[in-house]
């Protein structure tokens, strides 16, 4: 019973993994995240809940770009010194601004919605962005 069950919720379980945090991809140079924006459940119809619900998905899914982002190590120079740190840990305020403009202007990848109005989405900033 358990083998046909856990067969039965595998398709279910590769479709949508569930990510609870950021993720980097140094081949594509990427750092994703997954957001769900919850539905509505006092909205009149599912497509009323899906303006908040993206929103909501889009916002959890920066907020972990922006924990991911603040947290890639900095690469040393060419002349072999290591910098050490974290990307996090900015020297002026600009850097800082920078780095929140990347992670506000985070490409959308998939936005799914759901039949009762709740979205799926994920989203990527480039690591060239952060570098930059």
């Amino acid at each position: 019973m358990r083998l046909a069950l856990a067969v039965l919720l595998a398709p279910a379980v590769a479709v949508w993994p569930a990510v609870a945090r950021a993720e980097v991809d140094w081949a594509q140079g990427l750092v994703t995240a997954g957001g769900v924006g919850v539905a509505d459940r006092h909205a009149p119809n599912p497509a009323v809940a899906r303006g908040t619900s993206r929103r909501v998905a889009e916002e959890a899914a920066r907020k972990k770009l922006a924990a991911e982002v603040v947290a890639l190590p900095v690469a040393g120079d060419a002349g072999g010194k290591s910098a050490g740190g974290k990307v996090g840990h900015p020297r002026d305020a600009a850097a800082a601004a920078r780095l929140a403009a990347a992670v506000d202007h985070a490409l959308e990848l998939t936005a799914e919605p759901e039949t009762d109005g709740a979205w799926r989405v994920a989203m990527a900033v480039p690591i060239e962005a952060v570098r930059q």
